[in-house]
């Protein structure tokens, strides 16, 4: 994304790659060793680690990754490879783009308090009669409501409308598909009112 984090953007790449191996591992153990779903699994990462190792800085970014992810009791995020930023508001600061640096302020904390009920007096369940059942006096996180997915919705639609204007004028041209886009554009909104 900047000038010089190709290896940053190498792990970005890789760390997709190793979610998809994975995720074929996973679903691989639920079947007798040998099966077809094994064998099938098994070939795949193999490809895809080959795949991996044929470029040196996807394989910089493997490496770089697996060993961030020994030292850490959860999974890594790709942008902390490298030394790269520690969290996605650094993350937003790094490319230095003031479009990005703007969203990420303006939109994300928002979003993130919707989607994770860090507002406490919106956490409460109201329908709760009993309060001493602890377990049902806190709504789940992310709990599927309608205003929170209307929410996420118009959210999404918002900040696609910012990144579509922000291309046009950073590129001078519209996105391949624009008119398309257009044609379905308000759809959502009319859905969701």
């Amino acid at each position: 994304m900047t000038v010089n984090d190709e290896r940053v953007a190498a792990a970005l790449l890789v760390s997709e790659i190793l979610v998809d191996i994975d995720r074929s591992t996973a679903d691989a153990a639920a079947h007798a060793p040998g099966s077809r779903p094994t064998i099938l699994a098994r070939e795949r990462r193999e490809l895809l680690l080959r795949q991996v190792a044929e470029t040196r800085i996807w394989n910089e970014a493997r490496r770089e990754l697996e060993r961030l992810n020994k030292e850490s009791s959860v999974p890594v995020p790709w942008y902390q490879a490298f030394g790269g930023p520690r969290t996605l508001g650094a993350l937003s600061g790094r490319v230095n783009e003031p479009f990005i640096e703007e969203v990420f302020e303006e939109h994300y904390d928002l979003w993130s308090e919707v989607a994770h009920s860090g507002n406490l007096f919106d956490s409460t369940n109201p329908e709760m009669e009993d309060a001493t059942c602890v377990g049902e006096l806190f709504r789940p996180l992310r709990r599927r409501s309608r205003d929170e997915a209307v929410f996420v919705v118009f959210a999404c639609h918002a900040l696609f409308h910012l990144t579509l204007h922000h291309h046009m004028e950073y590129f001078r041209s519209a996105p391949a598909g624009l008119q398309e886009w257009v044609a379905v554009a308000d759809k959502p909104r009319e859905s969701l009112a």
